[in-house]
Order: C-alpha cells, then structure tokens, then sequence
C-alpha cells in the first residue's frame, strides 16, 4: 500500500466482511460502518482455553458489543470459572438437556463445521446488503446435531437487522429439551405481546441442579417465566446519562412446547471501566437474561429470531416481523420483515442445506437460501439474493444452476438489473410480450467484455433467457427503453 493510503480508504484495502479462523473454530461477519456497524462473531469448542459453549454468538451493534460474552470467572483456579463462565449457560448458545452435554473446558475438541457463508472470506463483492453464515456441529455428550444459521442484513437505509435461526435434535430422539440463552447489556428486559404490550412473568424455580441441571444453572437469579406458544418480543433496554435509551428488540418465532424466560446471570468479566467495552453504568452489574425453552426437538421447528437494534428516539429500520411455514415442508423458515418506512419486505426462505426443496404455488426453491426484497407499493423487485442454489422460481423468475449450487446477486438499476454469480447458472426473468429484448454486459477487471440480447423462452413468451457460462462479478441486463 502506498504511504498516502494510509487513511480510512487504505484500511478498508486491508479489510473484508468476513472472517474465518479455523484453527480455534471462528467465524465474524460484519456490515456497515460507523454507528452503523454490525458484527457477528461464530465460535465452537476448540483449541487452547476454550470453553463448553456449544455454537456461540456475540453480537455487536448500536456502538457496543450488545450480546456479550462473560469471559473467564475469578481465575482459571475459582470455583466460578469451573462452575458457571466455562460453561453452556454462561454463552450465547443453546443447551440440550439442561447441560448434560457438559464436557472439558480449556482445550476443546469439538470445533464447528463452516457448511456455508457470503461473502467468501477475504472478498469485498459489490453487492452489499448482507453477510451470512451457516455452521453445524455435533455435541458429543447428548449425541445431538446443531445448526447455526445467522445473518446481517441491512435496511434501505444504512441500518439493519440480524437474523438468528438455531436448529438443535437429539439423533436418538426420545424425550429432549433444548435453552436457548442469550444475555445483553443493559437495566432491564421486557417481554411483549404481538401488540407491543408488556406480559406478565411469574417468578419460577424452573433450572438448577435440583431439577438435573448442571451447576451453572444455579448461577442465575430472578427468573421469570412464562408460558406462551405465540409470537413475542424481547426487549432490552441499556440507559446512559448521555445518550438516548440503546435498544435490543428480538423478534421470537413462537412455538408449542416454548416457555420463555427471563434471569439476571453473574457479571461479564470482559467488561472493564474506562475501556470502553461498556458504559459506566453497567460495569459489574449482573447481564439482562433471554432463554427460550423447547420442550420438544428444536430441527424441523427452529429457534427463529430477527434481532432489531436501535435507539429511542431515532431511526428503527424495522416494522414488524411474522414468520410462517408451508404445509408438507415443515423444515422451512419463512421470515418476513417490514421496513419501518413501510416501502420494502425482505420474504426470507431458508431451508436446512442446499438439497432441501420446498413449493408452494408459484415458488420453487432447491437450495438454501433465498433473500427478495420488494417494493411494497409496486410489489416490484429492489433485489434477490441466491446461495447454495440449484433452482429458484418465483415472481416471473426463474434461475437454474448449470451444475454446483451458486450464489446470486441481482439488483434493481434505473436502466435495469446488475447481477453477480459466482457459478454457470441460467437465468429467465420477467418480460412483457412485444417489448424490445433486453440486453446482457458482461464485464471483467472493469471492461465490457461480452454483450449479446436475450432470447425470447420458447415455452413461455413472458421471460427472457440469458445464459451466463461462468461466474462474473459485474454483469448488467440493460432494457432499451426508447
């Protein structure tokens, strides 16, 4: 790098959305900028001075590292490090069976397998409206499967949203149970009905060992719970004498079998005055506590949150959240998401791997991810966003794999659409009967270095069809206008 890059554009050289650090089992994925800044940092159970966490999250936004880690305990020697920080509860992950799935902390051998993620590491691709990735993992004690699909998601502001769904089964299946747990700074925490009206929690002795639990449990204090099968939100509220209230909103798909807790878990050791890590007023304080309890296998059915960051006062980029299912492919999650101007939803299809298919009238998907965010006045397309894709229909689109599963990109242009893919695909798109073909740009290293017109398809005149025969990073399909 020259000397005089050496400024905020000179680091972004050196930077990328994506991270991967396989030898202690890590993945970040990051998004925007500034106050806008996202950050997901993935991690198993492997290598030196590691913990029993399963697949944990930390999850940064709103200036702070909101879904915090709690570090190491007193030492390494204290009954509290042993007991509680090392362990399940004291992460951002989910416990099967209360724990019993506890093995040795310190040097882990239970790493996380990187199935998926956009973008590849150490690429910037042009297309910046989301980061995801997809990770499983086999915990060993309970012979249990976990997937962990998480994603950062930006609104058509600068602002944005982050996706969390957490598969976890038994293999034996049987009687099982599975906590998700995830603790964030702040004073408070609300549970709210689908109206935004705070519920009523009663207090519980639900966890512990008395019950079977592993001692962690008995860590936390003031539970509260209750009992609901519908959609709620979360709500944590961090409140500084210098800022407006940083809010943590998360959207939980409901379910039967869910019981939904709230608990006051031991200080995070990671936080230090003056550092900045957190503000004063929550230094040493106990961490605001989210569980959901599933009674029941947590695959088919997933823990499913949308985590909505934003400040009191200003800008929230999110509306509203429903999720739904479609009949006969129960391992579906569709997550729908309305921008809080109400011009724009995101729909979000996400299947468990890349072989799973799903239908439902006009909607085809075989692979993993689909990502249509429209207009909400028009119903036109702002942009889709493919990966692990064999073959995806739906809206007039329909965009087959040659071969492997790809990754697309495709965004709405005022002369038309600019697209990526990283793999040979076939793309046919919506076209009205007697208009002018549309013609495809290809470029590389920044020149043009094919264009041809698309073809009419000769089984059905309202799509055109381009052939793409490998992956590009700049492509465009220009629609002659005049």
């Amino acid at each position: 790098m020259k000397k005089g890059d050496a400024n905020e554009n000179g680091l972004e050289k050196l930077t990328s959305p994506t991270f991967y650090a396989s030898n202690v089992s890590m993945f970040n994925q990051r998004l925007g900028k500034g106050d806008d800044a996202m950050m997901i940092s993935t991690a198993g159970s492997f290598g030196n001075h590691s913990h029993v966490n399963g697949i944990s999250i930390e999850l940064f936004a709103n200036k702070y590292a909101l879904g915090l880690d709690m570090g190491k305990g007193s030492s390494y020697w204290h009954t509290d490090h042993r007991e509680y920080y090392s362990r399940f509860p004291a992460h951002n992950t989910v416990v099967v069976d209360g724990g019993v799935s506890d093995y040795n902390a310190m040097r882990g051998y239970h790493p996380f397998k990187l199935d998926n993620n956009y973008p590849e590491v150490s690429t910037t691709p042009a297309f910046d409206k989301l980061t995801f990735s997809k990770v499983s993992f086999f915990e060993p004690k309970t012979k249990a499967d976990q997937q962990r699909f998480t994603a950062l998601i930006k609104s058509n502001s600068k602002k944005g949203y982050i996706l969390d769904v957490f598969r976890s089964k038994k293999q034996e299946g049987g009687t099982e149970r599975h906590d998700y747990f995830y603790h964030n700074l702040g004073q408070s925490l609300q549970i709210l009905d689908a109206n935004s009206k705070a519920l009523s929690l009663k207090s519980t002795t639900d966890f512990g060992s008395k019950q079977g639990d592993i001692k962690a449990y008995d860590y936390l204090t003031e539970k509260k719970k209750v009992e609901t099968s519908k959609d709620v939100q979360a709500l944590f509220r961090l409140k500084t004498s210098d800022a407006p209230d940083n809010l943590m909103k998360i959207w939980i798909k409901g379910s039967v079998d869910q019981s939904i807790y709230t608990a006051l878990a031991p200080k995070s050791n990671v936080l230090k005055r003056g550092s900045g890590t957190a503000p004063a007023e929550v230094i040493g304080d106990s961490i605001q506590t989210l569980i959901v309890k599933r009674n029941a296998s947590a695959w088919a059915n997933p823990f499913t949150m949308v985590f909505n960051p934003y400040f009191e006062g200003e800008e929230n980029p999110v509306n509203a959240v429903s999720y739904s299912t479609i009949k006969d492919y129960p391992n579906t999650q569709v997550i729908n998401v309305l921008m809080n101007d109400k011009s724009a939803e995101d729909h979000i299809i996400l299947n468990a791997s890349e072989s799973d298919i799903v239908k439902n009238n006009a909607l085809y998907q075989k692979g993993l991810l689909s990502v249509t965010r429209q207009s909400e006045q028009s119903d036109k397309l702002e942009f889709l966003f493919l990966s692990g894709m064999y073959k995806f229909e739906n809206n007039g689109w329909d965009i087959v794999a040659a071969g492997e599963p790809f990754t697309l990109s495709i965004e709405k242009t005022d002369q038309g659409f600019k697209f990526q893919t990283d793999k040979a695909i076939t793309i046919n798109m919506p076209f009205v009967k007697g208009d002018k073909p549309a013609e495809l740009r290809l470029y590389e290293n920044g020149k043009l270095v094919g264009s041809r017109k698309g073809t009419t398809n000769r089984n059905r005149d309202d799509q055109l069809v381009f052939k793409i025969e490998k992956g590009y990073e700049n492509a465009e399909i220009i629609f002659d206008k005049n």
